[in-house]
């Protein structure tokens, strides 16, 4: 048996990680921590006899050689979002502890500041494998994120919908956990690429919503500036500069479980619907 620590385990990529392996795994448990900044993202955390959830903070050295010391995991994913700084802060530590760790990142050629260079070269400076991928959606997202966010601004008092033309690349969250589960599986060392799913715009994406929405009316605001203000100002999507054609390679031996981005974003506008506490309107 496999212990896996998921660092940032509220958030929906951990949590969507977890969940996965779990249902189709008994080779694996997992430990995993959070701060739990909001409360209400206790929600997120996936409640199972194979998973031993603590609070705390991922960058407190004292909690965490402690935890380390009492659970002994066997591999680490450090999932944490959020500010840079945390980040930073917990590669620093994590990379101390010399335990096989996935770093999930964004490519280092996304920001003009150079901050995710700079992010991802100081794990591979402590030896850290990186998960690099583009914008990420699926379910338990944070509804002040993506397209929970989307349908929470059209049912709630918003009652508005944003559109813009430009196209970005997608990933679906259930195939970064495949992806993951392949990484650690196959024992994957250095930096992996993520091929994106495929591209859409918010356009597509509201078109989409407001197909199981159709008894809101909302308003549909365009966008007019640079992709990259408008992301900015609505959106907040992370990778608008990722080169498809540079992360279009397979990755020898593994197929992600989706094969078509707009049934995936379908799938997920769906399960929001069924399950409104996740908009938290």
């Amino acid at each position: 048996m496999k212990k896996i620590l998921v660092c940032g385990s509220a958030g929906f990529i951990a949590s969507n990680l977890i969940r996965y392996m779990l249902y189709r795994s008994k080779d694996f448990e997992f430990v995993s921590v959070d701060n739990l900044a909001s409360p209400k993202d206790f929600k997120r955390v996936y409640l199972h006899r194979k998973h031993k959830f603590y609070i705390g903070d991922i960058t407190d050295k004292y909690f965490m050689e402690r935890l380390i010391y009492i659970e002994k995991p066997d591999y680490i994913v450090n999932a944490i979002s959020g500010r840079a700084l945390w980040k930073l802060n917990s590669i620093d530590l994590l990379g101390k502890l010399y335990i096989p760790t996935l770093q999930l990142t964004y490519p280092s050629d996304i920001d003009s500041l150079g901050i995710y260079n700079y992010i991802n070269n100081l794990a591979s400076q402590y030896g850290l494998n990186i998960l690099e991928f583009p914008n990420c959606f699926g379910l338990r997202q944070r509804s002040s994120e993506g397209i929970a966010k989307m349908i929470k601004d059209v049912i709630g008092p918003a009652n508005t919908i944003y559109s813009h033309d430009k196209k970005w690349p997608w990933v679906y969250a259930e195939d970064v956990a495949s992806l993951i589960w392949f990484i650690i599986e196959n024992n994957i060392h250095g930096t992996i690429q993520m091929p994106a799913l495929g591209s859409a715009s918010l356009k597509d994406i509201s078109e989409i919503v407001l197909t199981h929405f159709t008894e809101y009316k909302p308003k549909v605001i365009y966008g007019t500036e640079s992709a990259e203000s408008y992301d900015n100002k609505f959106w907040k999507t992370i990778c608008l500069t990722y080169n498809e054609l540079e992360h279009k390679s397979k990755i020898e031996g593994w197929t992600p479980d989706s094969n078509n981005l707009i049934l995936a974003i379908d799938k997920t506008v769906r399960w929001y619907k069924a399950n409104r506490w996740a908009i938290d309107v």
